[in-house]
């Protein structure tokens, strides 16, 4: 009999170490990929917090999706507890005084940050309840493919447009990369006529091409009513069983997949099955939502702050930006006297003078509404004055 006295002893791992140990390893395969915040700034309507809530599923899955903010949080509390979790991106959604909802993205810590008026959206409940078969919660486990369209890479703002959605998710390396994993597509499409930005989510799915919906049916379904039908081929042969848009054949949308890819029969075809010409599959998009209208109103060089490198209302004259350019120069303690240099609009801080629509919006009400308590304090004095006597001459 062996002697194991002097053998260490065995111990069982409990299930709080095996879960330390996985999240520490899941912690390792993630780092330096990007991540993101999605959150509410200020008070905001229903709505928009349901806005807030598709937009965190959009960018799944490298988001808190169960981040908890509060009315008063600002911009700085995110930054701050940005560091120590490794986030790299913020989406601020939040409401003007005008009543518009506005987008800020921005890069973690120290920016630039973008700023986007919503036009309009749909919520993804919304989109979802127009079809008869709503998406698994499979397809949120990988990021989305980001496909950029109609930007003018001559202007720098829409640079910067696209590389910050792009940077937003992990990088695609075509050559490693697997067709099971591209389940979902974001689209930003520009439009020149009016300067905005339509954003949408759609789901990839497949179809062998050729077979029909009553095929799909017996294969991927455990039990098939048939009560209405006399044999089975009357239910194959019932032709409202398979719809135009699914037995219409679209050039465009015919594939050969070189991989396998999720859902029923879409599997890699053998040189046999190629060689026949039955290998081919169609490839659709599902909308999966939100949908968002926006404009990019400015684009400042910090987090929401700093230099405004672009601003689409406030265009500055010759002596606004010679009065900006010396302010900056002061601000920034240059001694009295020296060479101004070139000025350019996109090396100015220029508070004062940089405001948006809804700012100044703002700023008349509030002139106006300072005019008016001005007339009636006038009035006011006027009444209360006591009479004057009269001087006889």
């Amino acid at each position: 009999r062996q002697d194991t006295s002097d053998m260490p002893r065995q111990t069982r791992k409990s299930s709080k170490q095996v879960k330390r140990v996985k999240l520490q390893n899941e912690e390792v395969a993630v780092q330096g990929l990007p991540r993101s915040f999605v959150v509410r700034k200020g008070k905001v309507g229903q709505t928009v917090k349901k806005l807030v809530l598709d937009m965190r599923r959009t960018v799944l899955p490298y988001t808190a999706i169960n981040l908890h903010e509060r009315n008063r949080n600002c911009v700085k509390d995110f930054v701050s507890v940005a560091g120590p979790m490794h986030v790299t991106h913020l989406i601020a959604f939040s409401s003007s005084v005008s009543g518009h909802t506005v987008m800020r993205f921005g890069h973690l810590p120290k920016g630039p940050g973008l700023a986007f008026r919503v036009n309009g959206f749909s919520l993804a409940g919304e989109i979802q309840a127009l079809h008869n078969h709503p998406m698994s919660g499979t397809i949120y486990k990988t990021p989305p493919l980001v496909v950029l369209n109609n930007f003018d890479m001559t202007c720098n703002h829409h640079k910067l447009i696209v590389s910050m959605f792009q940077n937003l998710f992990p990088p695609v390396n075509v050559e490693l990369i697997k067709i099971k994993s591209c389940r979902r597509l974001l689209l930003l499409n520009y439009n020149k006529e009016d300067d905005t930005i339509k954003l949408r989510h759609y789901a990839i799915t497949a179809q062998p091409h050729g077979v029909s919906k009553s095929i799909k049916r017996l294969a991927q379904e455990k039990v098939v009513t048939m009560s209405n039908y006399r044999d089975v081929q009357e239910f194959l042969a019932r032709t409202e069983n398979a719809s135009d848009s699914e037995m219409s054949d679209v050039e465009d949308a015919k594939v050969t997949l070189t991989q396998d890819f999720a859902g029923f029969a879409n599997v890699a075809p053998s040189e046999r099955a190629i060689a026949s010409g039955n290998s081919q599959n169609i490839i659709r998009l599902v909308e999966l939502g939100p949908r968002i209208d926006m404009t990019l109103m400015k684009v400042y060089e910090g987090m929401f702050d700093g230099r405004v490198l672009y601003n689409k209302f406030v265009k500055k004259t010759d002596a606004e930006l010679a009065a900006a350019r010396r302010k900056h120069m002061e601000r920034t303690h240059a001694q009295p006297g020296a060479d101004l240099g070139e000025i350019k609009e996109e090396d100015l801080d220029d508070e004062d003078l940089d405001l948006d629509e809804d700012e100044e919006e703002e700023t008349a009400q509030v002139k106006q509404e300072e005019g008016v308590q001005q007339r009636s304090r006038t009035a006011g004095a006027t009444r209360d004055a006591p009479p004057q006597k009269m001087q006889r001459v």
